[in-house]
């Protein structure tokens, strides 16, 4: 073979090598893209052990539990209340809809939870079977009727999809249909079923709202804001306002649909005296549109409008939810495979961005009719279908944990108290750390008593630990454990740990000495042998830009690039690719 030869036929392979690489990389960037963090928890499989269809009703949730509703399924397929755990352990039916005049049917609400009680609605049920109320105790015992709707122009019909809000001892909530005009009505109630009253019946036309199917009724300084879908002077429903005693009833806004406007608001979420909500069509494709507007009825502002198509949703069947600054949502349709969407946007309408891109099948779910529930940085929702049975499933997004600001007490050593507590008894003791390329993985013994909180103060030498952290604990038993992210690969960290209780730190502990990408245990032999730092030896305050310090992660939360996102993933696998023409060619040359 001649040299020519060598080079055509190296030339081919080069050529076919490329071709591979580049269509490895476009499809790990989408798959990484589509996927990236979300877990299935559980695959709703029916029948009557099981619930299923789980259309409208979000989740709630608090420390490590879930709690949620299905549509049907159950021992008489009437729907079912349901709890499970955080990770998707300990699934449990705690109540089969049996309907008729002492029970309810085919609930489609979220649950609200207040310590040990759940209250929720029944779109039918009841003696009229026109929908209940209900509440139970969170472990499935205590199941009541607390109201059992009559329709008529003395009582609400149908109450609406979006639940209940709870403020002390009252519930309010909304109905679709009922009151006077039979156009729905706004309700209050005490959570032990007395007092129930008609606050508002509604009678559409151009001065009035219709149709509160899908309100969420937001509660600020004794006023009440909500959703009609229908209503106003378009007949494309209007945002309202009310006192909770009925009086004061405005309209804050009647939608107009069309290019500039929104149309059939669903619910709406209240933060900082602006309302959020999300419209099921309107904007330019009339596929929906994500708005704000402030609680006085100025500013309304379309903050995105949905296109459709693979990359953006479709038709969001209900409002966002709302967290440090970001709103979270689904729409029922869009995306890829127009299975629908979960996504994210900033308050101020900037950085929209699809999370996942539903696929449906047996390994994802699809349709998700209701918002994610936000809790510790991960996003739980339901989608009605997909899953191993098409029943729907409920699933988990893990979220990025912002950056904190340093929030360091001076390092001195524990002075008089400010407040009534006392001062932790004794320091926490560094035991050892797991170091990987960009993370490591403290274990220390607990502080002594009382305890409710840690401080966490690292840098890149010995006495000038520069960044770091507060974090609650709610457990101050056993041997505790913390993770701190984004640190640079193949660097030695210093790090110390000092208990707290909101009133005066303890003492620090001894300081550990860690080399990230070490790829192992590190213990004994890495202990710095140094006395308690002073406040001199510590600038909770740098002047220069902290660098990246991320906050207490939990266990379970991958300390891979899962979560890089699709330009993430890219680049990263960019850099793979010419990394690996780079070797081919040093070889070429070598060999020839």
């Amino acid at each position: 073979m001649t040299f020519r030869d060598n080079i055509n036929y190296m030339g081919r392979r080069i050529v076919r090598l490329a071709f591979f690489l580049v269509v490895s990389i476009a499809f790990l960037s989408f798959a990484s893209r589509v996927n990236a963090a979300v877990t299935l928890l559980h695959e709703f499989a029916g029948g009557p052990s099981d619930g299923a269809t789980p259309y409208y009703g979000s989740l709630a949730g608090s420390g490590t539990k879930l709690y949620g509703i299905t549509y049907a399924g159950g021992s008489a397929g009437l729907g079912t209340i349901f709890s499970m755990n955080t990770d998707g352990s300990g699934y449990s039916i705690l109540h089969n809809f049996a309907g008729g005049g002492s029970d309810g049917a085919t609930p489609e609400s979220t649950l609200v939870l207040s310590g040990t009680k759940l209250y929720g609605t029944t779109f039918v049920g009841g003696d009229s079977s026109l929908g209940t109320i209900f509440s139970m105790n969170t472990d499935g015992t205590g199941f009541t009727l607390l109201h059992e709707f009559a329709g008529g122009a003395s009582d609400g019909s149908k109450p609406a999809i979006g639940g209940l809000t709870l403020s002390g001892s009252v519930l309010y909530g909304t109905t679709s249909l009922g009151g006077d005009s039979n156009k729905g009505t706004i309700f209050s109630m005490n959570t032990d079923g007395t007092g129930f009253t008609l606050l508002r019946e509604f009678a559409g036309g151009a001065s009035d709202g219709s149709d509160a199917s899908i309100s969420t009724l937001s509660l600020d300084s004794g006023v009440l804001y909500g959703t009609t879908a229908q209503g106003g002077d378009s007949n494309k429903g209007t945002i309202f306002s009310m006192n909770t005693d009925g009086t004061g009833f405005t309209l804050l806004h009647e939608f107009a649909g069309g290019a500039s406007d929104s149309d059939s608001p669903k619910s709406m979420i209240l933060r900082d005296g602006v309302i959020y909500g999300a419209s099921f069509s309107g904007g330019d494709s009339n596929f929906g549109t994500v708005y704000k507007i402030n609680t006085d009825g100025t500013g309304f502002t379309l903050l995105h409008e949905f296109a459709g198509g693979g990359s953006d949703g479709k038709w969001p069947f209900i409002g966002p939810v709302i967290s440090s600054g970001v709103l979270y949502g689904t729409s029922v349709q869009g995306g890829d495979t127009n299975a629908g969407v979960l996504y994210q946007i900033n308050t101020d309408g900037t950085g929209f961005t699809l999370l996942h891109e539903f696929a449906g099948g047996t390994a994802d779910g699809s349709s998700p009719y209701s918002h994610p529930f936000w809790m510790s940085y991960n996003l739980y929702g339901i989608a009605s279908a997909g899953g191993d049975t098409g029943n729907g499933v409920v699933y988990s997004y893990a979220l990025p944990v912002p950056t904190p600001v340093p929030t360091l007490p001076p390092l001195s050593a524990a002075g008089p108290s400010v407040c009534s507590a006392q001062a932790p008894s004794s320091a926490p003791h560094l035991l050892k750390a797991d170091a990987f390329n960009n993370s490591v993985k403290l274990y220390f013994v607990p502080a002594g008593e009382p305890v409710d909180r840690y401080y966490l103060a690292y840098g890149l030498t010995e006495n000038n630990p520069i960044y770091g952290f507060e974090y609650y604990q709610a457990d101050n038993t056993g041997a505790l454990s913390l993770t701190i992210k984004a640190l640079k690969s193949n660097t030695n960290y210093y790090f110390r740990i000092r208990g707290g209780n909101g009133c005066m730190p303890g003492a620090w502990s001894n300081i550990l000495r860690v080399k990230t990408g070490f790829g192992g245990s590190q213990s004994a032999t890495t202990f710095v042998a140094s006395p308690t730092p002073t406040a001199a030896s510590i600038n909770v305050n740098p002047t220069s830009p902290i660098p990246t310090a991320m906050p207490v992660l939990d266990d379970n939360q991958s300390t891979d690039s899962g979560t890089l996102g699709f330009w993430g993933n890219l680049c990263r696998n960019l850099k793979l690719f010419f990394s690996s023409i780079w070797q081919f060619f040093v070889g070429f040359f070598k060999r020839y």
